[in-house]
Order: C-alpha cells, then structure tokens, then sequence
C-alpha cells in the first residue's frame, strides 16, 4: 500500500538514460525509500533491487522519505541490505543539527555511517517558518561551522528548488557555486 504524499510512486524505466548521465558524469546515486521502507526489510528490499535494477550500480547510500527513522528497525533493516551511509538524521520542519552534531558516526551495532542533514528546502517551502529567499544565507552559515569543526552534514533539496518552473534556480545556483569555490568536496 502506497500513500501518494509519503510514499510517491514513479516508474524508474522512465528514468533510465538520466540514471545512465548522472552515473557517467560522476555522481553517485542512493535510494530515496519509502516511510514504510524504514520499517519493513521486503519493502525496502524491494525498492533497493529495483533501482539497482534500472542504474545498473550498487546501491550502498540512503536517506529516507520525510526522514523516517525507527531506531528499532530502520538501521537493521540497512545493515541486511548493506547500506553503508545514510542522510536521513535532521528535522523536517527547521534548519539545524539534529544531535547537535556535524561529525558522522556509527549507531550501536551496525556497521552504517549516518551523516546528518542540516537543511532542506522543504524546511522553508513545507511549513512556512522560514522564507526560502533566506535559504541560501541560512545554509552558508552552518557551511562555516561545518568547516570550522572539520565535520560532515548534508543539505537536501527537491527539483522545486532546481527546476526553473518553480523560480527558486538562482538559489540553487548561488549554493552550487558557493561550495564550488569552497572546494570542499576536493578530498573525496
């Protein structure tokens, strides 16, 4: 069972050739699972195979629909399907380190390295809190502190962020830039 707002539903084959250009241009790609994936191992099983399936890559990386997360299931479930990273530690509705923490680490018993996520779009656009014209300064901010620690976070955004339909690209663009001149993705 499938509920449109949480859990959407797509056909992958439909997205084949885009798959086949992120991998070859360098990107990595990791599942985007359902909220009963975090619960369920066949639900998630399911999903990882099928993508695997359509991008013809191992799936190894995760973070979760609307940041669902079961600490009785959820990394059980990841570390069955070896997953070795996951994004999914943030708030849905604010900025800010969930944990109050940009460092990676490990949960209890499993083998899974969980970066958190301090900002994403849906944040601004999602709960009306905050103005998504001030995304790009709030996001700089924590970059700082990020740096500063010598951690590691993630930011999350949807295609209403980089998509020119929705009219909010030149802030993806500045953020894109930003951390380009920053270069901090030179020691991956």
């Amino acid at each position: 069972t499938r509920i449109p707002l949480a859990d959407p539903s797509y056909s992958l084959d439909q997205f084949v050739d885009t798959l086949s250009n992120v991998i070859n241009e360098g990107f990595e790609i990791g599942l985007h699972p359902g909220i009963f994936s975090s619960k369920i191992n066949s639900f998630f099983n399911m999903e990882k195979n099928k993508l695997e399936k359509y991008s013809k890559i191992k799936i190894i990386k995760t973070r979760n629909h609307w940041l669902a997360n079961s600490k009785s299931s959820t990394w059980k479930i990841y570390s069955n399907n070896h997953i070795t990273e996951d994004f999914s530690i943030g708030y849905n509705d604010i900025p800010g380190f969930r944990n109050f923490t940009a460092l990676k680490y490990k949960p209890n018993k499993y083998p899974i390295n969980l970066i958190s996520m301090f900002a994403m779009d849906g944040q601004y656009l999602n709960f009306g809190k905050k103005d998504i014209n001030v995304f790009f300064d709030d996001v700089k901010k924590y970059i700082k502190e990020i740096i500063n620690v010598g951690g590691v976070s993630s930011i999350n955004t949807h295609q209403r962020l980089f998509h020119e339909y929705y009219g909010f690209m030149n802030i993806y663009i500045s953020l894109l830039k930003y951390l380009n001149n920053l270069k901090v993705f030179e020691n991956e």
